[in-house]
C-alpha cells in the first residue's frame, strides 16, 4: 500500500463524481450539439442548477448560444457548432476560431 491502514479508514467510499469537479461548459455544448437540452438531460448524478446556468451562461458570453440563459433556454449558433465540433473548451474553441477569422 502506498498509505497507512489509519489513512484509508479515513478515506471516501467513493469519489466525487466529474460532474460535480469540473465546469460543465464542453459537456453543455456537447449535449446542445446533440439537440438535448442540458437543463432536461438525464444525468447519472445530475449537477447543480446553478452549475448548469453557469455553464449556458458562459456559452452564451461566447457567442455559443443564443436566448436566455437565466430561463435555461438556448440554442446552438453556428459559432456554437464549430465550437462543439472542435471538442476543446469551448473558451479555447473561441480562441482558435478568433485567430483563424483574423
Amino acid at each position: 500500500r502506498l498509505y497507512s491502514q489509519d489513512e484509508h479508514a479515513v478515506m471516501q467510499q467513493s469519489s466525487v463524481a466529474e460532474v460535480h469537479r469540473v465546469p460543465l461548459t464542453i459537456t453543455a455544448i456537447n449535449i446542445l450539439a446533440l439537440g438535448m437540452d442540458p437543463a432536461t438531460f438525464q444525468w447519472l448524478e445530475a449537477p447543480s442548477r446553478s452549475a448548469v446556468a453557469a455553464a449556458l451562461s458562459d456559452l452564451a458570453l461566447l457567442g455559443a448560444v443564443v436566448g436566455d440563459p437565466r430561463t435555461l433556454t438556448l440554442t446552438l449558433t453556428p459559432l456554437g457548432g464549430l465550437m462543439a465540433e472542435l471538442q476543446v473548451e469551448p473558451e479555447h474553441a473561441r480562441l482558435i476560431q478568433h485567430a483563424c477569422a483574423a
